[in-house]
């Protein structure tokens, strides 16, 4: 073949790299590298992985999907910012929230209960009285009358187990607004001052004596002199006071008057 350049002649093909081709210029044959493109490539795809900033590459890392198998990944891509919350954050919001629904609550608007209150009798864990002899006349828990005809040594005969002849004082605390229907011994002698029913008092320590067995006791009925019960007992001055001539405490009797009921107390 004769030319200034000939065509290729021949090829030999080196498959990693290049490709050698040999051409007639003049009077000789020179070879010809030719780089393939794909080494190129290769070449240049090494380049950018040596020089990729390591830091955009694990940007690009995180930001890639999340793992589905990892319980802590949200799969949100890692943001770097510190979470500035905290417990006692927490907390403020939540007792905010509890504070605010407890404060704005509504007010029990419920009626009263304004039911009629129980009268009945208070329990004192004291058994009931019941006289010895005689019908009872209970005035509290603590305190009964005994009807009777006894004179005043034998008061306690009518008294059950477990009381005592009352005193003055007892009969005046316990007796309330209750009125007496009989009439009773108290284990007091009494004195007495005064001038007649409803304008008198009795006395331990002041007054006139109406005898060792005669003295003034309590009796039923008001106003007017010598009262008889109905066992047949007389008072002769009614509606005494206690130490004064008022309130009305149902005191009376004194001299000639024997016979009485009594009242007998718990313990």
């Amino acid at each position: 073949m004769t030319g200034a350049t000939a065509s290729v002649k021949h090829f030999v093909d080196l498959p990693q790299f290049s490709t050698v081709s040999v051409a007639r210029s003049g009077d000789h044959w020179q070879p010809r590298w030719v780089t393939k493109p794909t080494t190129l490539a290769l070449v240049w795809s090494v380049l950018l992985v040596a020089c990729s900033d390591p830091e955009r590459s694990a940007s690009t890392d995180d930001a890639g999907a999340a793992d589905s198998t990892s319980p802590i990944d949200s799969g949100k891509a890692d943001t770097g910012l510190v979470d500035s919350s905290t417990p006692s954050d927490a907390d403020a919001g939540r007792d905010s929230t509890v504070d605010s629904t407890v404060d704005s609550g509504a007010l029990d608007s419920g009626k009263v209960d304004t039911g009629p209150v129980d009268t009945g009798p208070v329990d004192t864990g004291i058994k009931p009285l019941a006289c010895k002899a005689g019908s009872t006349e209970t005035f509290s828990a603590k305190m009964i009358g005994c009807s009777g005809v006894l004179t005043f040594p034998n008061r306690a005969t009518a008294c059950p187990a477990g009381s005592h002849v009352c005193s003055a004082k007892e009969w005046v605390d316990n007796h309330g607004s209750l009125a007496p229907k009989h009439h009773y011994w108290t284990n007091d002698p009494l004195k007495y001052e005064g001038s007649g029913p409803s304008a008198c008092s009795v006395s331990l320590t002041t007054g006139s004596d109406c005898g060792a067995e005669t003295p003034m006791r309590v009796c039923t009925g008001t106003g007017t002199a010598a009262v008889t019960d109905p066992e047949g007992n007389v008072c002769n001055w009614v509606a005494c006071g206690y130490g004064a001539l008022t309130p009305n405490q149902y005191f009376g009797g004194c001299a000639g008057n024997t016979t009485a009921g009594t009242l007998c107390c718990a313990g």
